[in-house]
Order: structure tokens, then sequence, then C-alpha cells
């Protein structure tokens, strides 16, 4: 919802979410159109298709009745299965209106490149994503832009590190190194394993807290530290609110991406936490992927995925005070460079691209 909220506040009436079933009340600060979609069924594949059948069927009406049958329109969405349907009814009635994908990752499947030749902007989370769209999706490569950002500054704002960890129940008198977002994606770990794993060799001064999971995830986590005898160590905390998960980050003395060494982490999942990592003024110690090199690559710390030890090794190093002035140079840099990733930021490089391209939509070479 904060990119939308960053759209709406630049582009005001000439700007509309519209989102399958949320509740108006829910996104009271955007020029939302809830289709409020609710449908019911014991098979998750038919409860997945329903909506989008519905939205076929719908969206013709919708370009007639708002008179979005224009070149001015722009419809802009990151769901591949919208995508399908919106090139679908432009090919079919010969609509105006312009197509804007956002990219997060590929699917593995015809859906991939049908989008993206079909997309008249197509906007991606990082250079590695841009690649494999030109590479394996045939996307025109000046179609392209990479936008990074991502962040409430807002958020960030106030608070001395004692009196936020006081205030959150956290232990005052250790070295917290923290890591703040969803425990698995996909049902897969993000690394808190190995995060644990790295306990038995640190200094027992040094506790890891883990904010953002769910309790049953919590429960087998806990138990592995049990296993390793560290449960008392670890501090797991639930979903927070994304207010609540910045104080958390502000806490922290060091915090930490440790993700996994797998194709997913390799190729698409650019962490979002790393721009609420770097406006949260703490050291950042991060597995050397090169996704996340893209942004860190001057502000961070990098550690060998999946392996404890180099984990160990980073943390004691960021925490010797023969470096101290080398861990703040980057906390620094860090801070300047999230100044320019913010998502009203983004919301304005999306909008200068389509503005940009619509301007010359004539040309003879596009």
């Amino acid at each position: 919802m904060n990119l939308a909220r960053s759209f709406n506040k630049i582009m005001g009436k000439d700007y509309r979410l519209v989102v399958a079933k949320k509740k108006l009340e829910q996104i009271p600060d955007v020029n939302t159109l809830s289709l409020e979609l609710d449908f019911r069924s014991k098979i998750a594949r038919i409860k997945f298709l329903l909506p989008y059948l519905y939205c076929f069927f719908w969206l013709p009406f919708y370009v007639k009745k708002n008179a979005l049958d224009s070149k001015d329109t722009v419809i802009f969405t990151n769901d591949p299965n919208f995508l399908l349907l919106i090139i679908w009814w432009r090919k079919m009635c010969n609509y105006q209106y312009k197509i804007c994908s956002d990219w997060h990752m590929l699917f593995g499947n015809f859906k991939d490149g049908y989008n993206a030749r079909n997309s008249d902007f197509l906007i991606t989370t990082s250079e590695k994503l841009k690649r494999q769209l030109i590479e394996k999706c045939g996307a025109d490569e000046r179609k392209i832009k990479v936008v990074y950002g991502g962040v409430d500054l807002s958020n960030y704002s106030g608070g001395e590190n004692g009196n936020l960890k006081k205030g959150l129940g956290l232990p005052t008198d250790k070295i917290l190194v923290g890591y703040v977002g969803f425990y698995k994606t996909i049902g897969m770990s993000k690394g808190i394993d190995t995060m644990i794993r790295t306990l038995p060799l640190l200094e027992g001064n040094i506790v890891m807290a883990f904010v953002g999971g769910w309790k049953h995830e919590i429960d087998e986590y806990l138990e592995m530290a049990r296993d390793m005898g560290v449960d008392k160590r670890c501090i797991f905390v639930e979903k927070v609110s994304v207010e609540m998960a910045a104080k958390y980050e502000m806490a922290m003395d060091i915090l930490t991406i440790p993700y996994p060494d797998k194709p997913h982490f390799r190729d698409y999942g650019f962490p979002m936490k790393v721009y609420e990592y770097m406006a949260a003024g703490k050291p950042i110690v991060y597995s050397a992927l090169e996704l996340t090199e893209e942004v860190l690559h001057d502000c961070g710390f990098t550690f060998r995925p999946d392996d404890a030890v180099a984990l160990a090794d980073k943390i004691k190093y960021i925490i010797d005070k023969k470096n101290e002035r080398v861990v703040k140079m980057s906390v620094e840099t860090a801070s300047k460079k999230v100044a320019g990733l913010t998502w009203e930021k983004k919301a304005g490089e999306i909008i200068n691209l389509v503005n940009y391209a619509k301007s010359i939509n004539n040309h003879p070479n596009l």
C-alpha cells in the first residue's frame, strides 16, 4: 500500500487503485475502487481462478464506462494473471491504454515472455532481474527501468537505542543482533537457522532477536535453539506492524540479512528490509548474494551464505572497537543513500519514466 499512497499523493485525482476485496476503510487516504470479491470454494484452484474470471468480464465495461481507452491511460500491475487479461482485451478491442508491468520475479512459464513483450514499460527491482527479462523473455531493454527503494523514513525518526530496547522489553545490557521480517518465503527458510547456528561461536553477551514470525515458525526455531543450548540467547517476536518493525530495527545493535544461497534468493528475492535497515542507522551484515550487493555493496558487511562461522566472524569484526571507524562510515553511507530510496522517490521515478516514454511515443525506434 505504500507505493499506492505515494502514487496517490503525487497524482491526486489522476490515480486510482483497484483492489479485489480490501475494504475502503483499510486504505482511506488512497483513491480506491474495491471490487469486494469474496468467492468461497473448498477447491483451492477454483477459489483462485474465480476473481480473474470476474475481472475478465468486468474489465471492458470498466474501461468503457470510465473512458479509459486512451493513450493517456496507464495500467500498472505486478499480477501476471491480471496482465494476461489486460493484454488480451487490448488486442481484441484495439484499446489504446498503456501497460506498465512491475516485476519482482520470473515464474518459469509462458506468462513471463508474453507479459514482458506486451508491456509498454517494465519496472524491475534489480539489474539482475532486468538482464533476465532481456535474455529469457525477449523484453526490449529500452522499455525497462530498475527502480530501487521502498521505505517510509518518517518511521525512523527519534528514539535512543537504550530507550527503545527498554520500551520493547529487550535486554539493555546485551549486544543485540537482529533480524526483522518474515521468517520464511514460499516455504523456504530465510536464514534464521544460520543465525541460530552462529550463537555458540559468539560470546555470551551477544543475543539474537527475530521479529516477524508466525507462532508455528517460532516454535520450530525455538526447538532448534533448545537443541543447540542457545534458547536463552534467542528472542522471538511474532509479526508486528510496519511502525513497530521500525522501532525493533532501531533498537538492534546489528541488523542481519542471512538469506541462503538458493535460486529464489540469488535471482529474485530482493529483500525490502535492505531499505528499512539502511534507514534504521545500524550496521548491516548480509549474505554475499548479487541482488543485495547492488545496493549494499558500499554500506554493509558481507558473509558467505549459509556459513555460520563466516557470519560469526563478521559480527565479531563489527563489535571490535578497532573497526569502529569503518563501521561508522558504513552506517553514514547507508543513511545518505536511503534518503533517495523512499516510496515517494520510487513512485516519482516510475511516473517520470511513463511520462517520458509517452512523450516520445511516436519515435520510430520505440
